[in-house]
């Protein structure tokens, strides 16, 4: 254990939640779900716990709330879900002219950001960024920097307000947790649970395992290739190759 940095809260260096979490070699950054700010901090701060330690830059061209938004050397990618659909914020702002690929029009606003969101990824080597519906079974492939797109929809379908007695929730399934491109290759962590089930299991008291079994392996035109079962449920993975 090193350290740690940050607090819940909504004050100075602190965070509602992170949209965005970075390292390189020597800094860490983030940038908060609920502001158009970027912190970042010198790795060997950590040790010190100091707060005064922080670098913030505001970035003006961010869109609240902050979602699915990466941070790749002088670029910020933000995969937003209303607007256009990816916005590449740097020296010069870059947009896609398409917005969700799926009909939402029949949902409240109020639910569009946690419904729609999910796990992206973006790969320098291959000039790709992935988008993926963390509620249903969405994965797009977009070209970087022309920002073209194909869509792949699953089984699972797209992310819908469903229905339970009384009980309006978000989401039919648990969708994908996260997501890497490595080597000409796309790593998806995929659960596919039915949602009515967790909230039958609430109602009853009890939990299920949160978390994917599954990585799927597409190619960068959006073949499917594979797939490996896991053991046991996980949130999220890292890809040494």
């Amino acid at each position: 254990f090193i350290g740690y940095f940050g607090r819940q809260g909504r004050g100075p260096n602190e965070f509602v939640d992170a949209a965005c979490f970075d390292v390189d070699s020597d800094s860490l950054y983030v940038i908060p779900t609920n502001t158009k700010e970027l912190y970042s901090i010198w790795r060997g701060e950590i040790v010190n716990l100091n707060d005064d330690a922080w670098k913030k830059n505001i970035v003006d061209s961010l869109t609240l709330p902050n979602l699915s938004v990466i941070r790749k050397g002088k670029n910020i990618i933000s995969v937003n879900t209303e607007g256009s659909r990816v916005r590449v914020i740097g020296d010069v702002i870059n947009e896609s002219g398409y917005g969700l690929p799926y009909d939402v029009s029949h949902i409240n606003p109020l639910f569009l950001g946690s419904l729609c969101a999910g796990p992206v990824a973006f790969s320098d080597e291959d000039s790709v960024i992935v988008a993926t519906s963390r509620l249903g079974d969405v994965l797009e492939i977009i070209k970087f920097p022309s920002l073209d797109r194909d869509v792949i929809i699953g089984k699972g379908g797209c992310p819908e307000i469903m229905k339970l007695g009384d009980i309006s929730f978000v989401g039919k399934i648990d969708g994908y947790y996260d997501v890497h491109v490595v080597n000409g290759k796309i790593y998806a962590l995929y659960s596919g649970a039915a949602r009515e089930k967790a909230i039958k299991a609430m109602r009853e008291g009890k939990t299920l395992p949160d978390g994917g079994q599954r990585i799927k392996v597409y190619s960068l035109d959006g073949k499917f290739l594979m797939q490996y079962v896991l053991d046991v449920p996980i949130c999220n993975f890292y890809f040494d190759s």
